[in-house]
């Protein structure tokens, strides 16, 4: 398989996503690309664990996938989110790792490219172009994470919600508009904060005209999120 068929079976991906993949996979061999399996995987699915064996990489295509961490006092959190495109066991490999670093679940329904460990390594090994863009991807996502949690660790609950809904804006807003399609559970998984005290946060920034919420759905305005973000301004200092 060469990567002109491989790239007319995801025409199913945005644009840029496509092209992202593309210049990704520019130099690779089609013995690698062959290797390559197109998988979908179902909502809430944990399909990485933590300290399991690296075996497979995988390829986010499209949809959301969840970082979860468990591991203090059996508390399920939401510490990060990832969209496309992201690959998963790349970091462990390239950091020289035999086991997973983390628990990933599918927040949505995910399609994902999967090859295996070695394939994996001997292509991005050989290959500059694509290891560069890799590197970036992680540093990225590194520093914004440090950010993120920085921010949050000083945030009070309603603080939170706010960082948690402007991010969602900046992410999925379009238009003017943004529908926050998160359960109770998962905001609560999100910002670390009880379901009965996200219950009655939410209750409150409705009243108070901050959000909209109707039908289990929260929607956001260009003004909503303006009026969220201005108040994060004021006690973030940026």
């Amino acid at each position: 398989m060469n990567l002109q068929v491989l790239m007319a079976q995801l025409s199913f991906m945005p644009a840029e996503s496509r092209e992202y993949l593309r210049r990704m996979f520019d130099h690779a061999s089609e013995s690698f690309l062959e290797h390559l399996s197109l998988k979908k995987i179902e909502k809430g699915t944990l399909f990485i664990h933590e300290n399991a064996p690296v075996g497979k990489v995988f390829f986010l295509l499209n949809g959301r996938v969840r970082g979860m961490e468990h591991r203090v006092l059996g508390v399920r959190y939401q510490y990060t989110q990832f969209e496309p495109v992201k690959v998963f066991g790349a970091m462990e490999i390239l950091l020289g790792f035999d086991r997973y670093m983390a628990t990933l679940e599918t927040g949505t329904d995910c399609w994902f490219l999967i090859t295996g460990r070695e394939d994996y390594r001997r292509w991005i090994s050989q290959d500059i172009d694509a290891l560069l863009m890799e590197t970036r991807s992680m540093g990225r996502y590194l520093l914004e994470q440090g950010r993120k949690e920085r921010l949050l660790l000083f945030l009070e609950g309603r603080d939170r919600l706010f960082f948690l809904f402007c991010q969602e804006y900046q992410t999925t807003g379009s238009e003017g508009k943004c529908t926050i399609r998160w359960t109770r559970q998962e905001l609560s998984d999100c910002s670390g904060l009880s379901t009965r005290t996200v219950n009655r946060l939410v209750k409150s920034m409705q009243e108070d005209g901050y959000i909209e919420y109707h039908r289990g759905r929260i929607w956001i305005t260009g003004d909503q999120y303006e009026q969220m973000q201005e108040y994060l301004d004021g006690i973030t200092f940026e």
